[in-house]
């Protein structure tokens, strides 16, 4: 997906692009990280859910910029 959104963007430097994934492909170590492996210059924000593995007791800035209880 990281290639996908490179490309995309790529021939559409102007746009904005909010992608929906699943949590643990969203997490910073995810996509996120293949973008910057990639070499991109994007800025990305991490909005997650709560979950009971991904929780403000055991997550932090590595994982989201946002927990968001449902």
């Amino acid at each position: 997906m990281a290639v996908a959104i490179t490309r995309y963007l790529d021939k559409e430097p102007r746009r904005k692009l909010v992608v929906l994934t699943g949590v643990w492909h969203a997490v910073k170590y995810g996509i996120p990280d293949q973008l910057r492996r990639l070499g991109t210059r994007l800025e990305w924000t991490v909005i997650l859910p709560e979950t009971p593995y991904l929780n403000s007791g055991n997550s932090g800035a590595s994982e989201a910029d946002y927990l968001v209880e449902l």
